[in-house]
């Protein structure tokens, strides 16, 4: 794919991790934010390796941050995010070529994550065999075009949905760790509401997923399952035409959290009565 001097999208700089062996995710959830606002949410982005300098040797480095889901510079944010982690994957594979890297908690001078050698990952790998050359099977080119994907995520937290996506090399036949030669790549998708019209929901996350790494396909189906999820609860809702056809008011198998609630309580009270039963004389 010819260079124009442009920047690169957020979808062109995952999949150019991914060729480069390295999975990414991206998470807009409302996890550990309570009920402190239906409109913030903590985003992060991961990007994970198992093979370093010719050995296994596992690698995780991430950004987060609380944002607005709502704001006008919400997107900018989890772009930003994603900049920020391949930059740092760039850093670690310049300033490490032989050694495991980490994460720090400090920033260098160039706004990013400090990194350290991991000594543990690093005695590992310098104990096995150093022949390892991993190899990608993404088609050349497939991750261009328009690029919304990010912002389909945006969209369906402002419809109440926490998201979880990742570009992995876990398609394809099953592998051991050091068969690495043309991975398979696809696209995960997990989605589930916490909370809808005032009513908290069981975390019941639902997977779809693609081995097409073509934005197009991506952001439609973010947007195609966002709606139809969101379609479904509506319709079991107070105005849906299938209102009144479960008892708790949601799909079929989808509990609300003050019945799984009630639920784990019953348990341990018959689990307690139980053992109260075998200590008896």
């Amino acid at each position: 794919m010819k260079e124009t001097g442009r920047s690169k999208t957020p979808w062109e700089l995952r999949v150019g991790l991914a060729r480069r062996g390295w999975a990414t995710e991206v998470r807009v959830t409302r996890v550990g934010l309570g009920r402190s606002g239906r409109d913030r949410a903590a985003a992060g982005c991961w990007a994970r390796t198992w093979h370093w300098a010719g050995g296994v040797g596992e690698v995780s480095l991430h950004e987060h941050a609380t944002l607005d889901v709502a704001a006008p510079d919400a997107l900018g944010a989890l772009v930003d995010l994603v900049s920020r982690v391949d930059r740092l994957c760039e850093k670690a594979e310049r300033d490490f070529p032989d050694a495991v890297p980490c994460q720090l908690p400090e920033r260098d001078a160039d706004g990013l994550l400090r990194l350290a050698e991991n000594e543990r990952e690093t005695r590992y790998m310098r104990g096995q065999p150093r022949d390892l050359t991993p190899s990608e099977n993404i088609p050349e080119g497939v991750e261009a075009g328009p690029d919304v994907h990010l912002f389909a995520l945006l969209v369906a937290a402002r419809d109440g949905l926490d998201s979880e996506d990742a570009i992995n090399p876990y398609f394809g036949r099953a592998r051991l760790i050091r068969d690495c030669e043309n991975r398979d790549w696809g696209y995960k998708l997990r989605l589930a509401f916490r909370e809808l019209d005032g009513t908290r929901i069981s975390y019941q996350p639902q997977e779809l997923t693609t081995r097409l790494l073509a934005p197009r396909v991506v952001s439609g189906l973010i947007g195609g399952a966002k709606a139809s999820l969101l379609d479904l609860f509506r319709s079991y809702g107070p105005e849906g035409e299938l209102n009144g056809a479960t008892r708790n008011g949601l799909p079929p198998g989808f509990e609300t959290l003050a019945e799984v609630i009630e639920k784990r309580r019953a348990d341990e009270a018959a689990r307690d009565a139980e053992a109260d039963r075998e200590l008896e004389p």
